[in-house]
């Protein structure tokens, strides 16, 4: 595939309380170390450490910080690329008119061929949260040879089913859906940030007070033109239908805490639904935890992905 990426070298100091992810240590916690950044049309991605590849892919609107204590428990033994898409968190580029999700999939397998694959390395796990578990799962179904094995995180294969009154809808009501909730959101564009439109957005997605500051500016600095088209491109997007075919092993981790509306096992059986038919699948659910299962529960989501990671304590 066209190689579509340049290199440079930055010196990062990491500083963080990442625990370790595997019976060795793999925690840097702490430690200055050295990454390589690599610039493409979609998105950016740092690299550092060294081992077996994960790729780690943000959710809507959110920047590679979000995994910070994840790479610092990752990278004492494996090569991590964290990714951030254009528009959340820096200049749209691209991304700000027309599709994202698609293109943006196709450039991470080039990505995934030119650096990894084409370099003699196996292929790398991917783990994506929520908008960045689905991109994973296009990837695995689209370029099962580029995929070792996924790991969701509190993702779905159509995000249409938490619409209420959504589910088992025709596509093209769906699509109508979609369609206004993407213009009301390209709309701010633009405009100052509503401290209580992006409260709105952040209060129910962590149970820790202490996430909320980082989480409230990264929603402000998200460009609204690709947080609408991703929007509208989650919900119309279903993979269900595709799942049959997907080749490599799926682990998704599913948030639950004792404020939902339903209990632990009932969550798990939800996923399980939703997934109905793929190959290989686990389902497992982080107690304790929101949408970012990462910030509330690190301790408890690094075990799961030591699991996810074929790795035992």
């Amino acid at each position: 595939m066209q190689h579509l990426f340049s290199l440079t070298i930055l010196a990062l100091v990491a500083v963080s309380s990442g625990s370790a992810l595997a019976a060795k240590d793999c925690s840097v916690s702490g430690q200055s170390r050295h990454a390589t950044m690599a610039e493409g049309e979609r998105f950016s991605v740092v690299v550092e450490g060294n081992g077996p590849d994960i790729i780690l892919i943000p959710g809507l609107g959110t920047p590679r910080a979000v995994w910070a204590e994840t790479v610092d428990a990752l990278a004492g033994c494996y090569t991590v690329h964290s990714i951030q898409l254009r528009g959340f968190g820096d200049d749209a580029g691209v991304n700000a008119t027309g599709p994202v999700l698609d293109p943006f999939v196709h450039e991470l397998a080039d990505y995934i061929d030119d650096e990894i694959v084409n370099n003699g390395r196996k292929p790398p796990v991917i783990v994506g949260h929520s908008m960045g578990g689905l991109a994973g799962l296009k990837i695995a179904h689209g370029y099962p040879q580029l995929v070792l094995r996924l790991i969701m995180v509190d993702s779905l294969p159509s995000f249409a089913v938490l619409i209420p009154g959504m589910a088992g809808t025709d596509p093209d009501a769906i699509e109508a859906v979609a369609g206004r909730m993407r213009q009301q959101i390209a709309l701010s564009y633009g405009k100052p940030a509503d401290p209580a439109a992006i409260e709105a957005s952040v209060k129910n997605m962590t149970l820790k007070q202490e996430n909320l500051p980082r989480m409230r500016e990264w929603s402000a600095v998200a460009d609204p033109r690709v947080v609408a088209q991703v929007v509208y491109e989650d919900i119309v997007i279903d993979m269900r239908p595709k799942l049959g075919e997907v080749t490599v092993p799926v682990t998704v981790l599913a948030a639950w805490h004792a404020g939902m509306p339903f209990s632990e096992s009932q969550t798990a059986s939800f996923f399980e639904r939703q997934f109905a038919g793929t190959p290989m699948l686990k389902v497992a659910t982080i107690a304790g935890s929101a949408h970012f299962i990462m910030l509330d529960q690190p301790a408890a989501f690094q075990a799961a992905l030591r699991a996810g990671l074929g790795q035992s304590d």
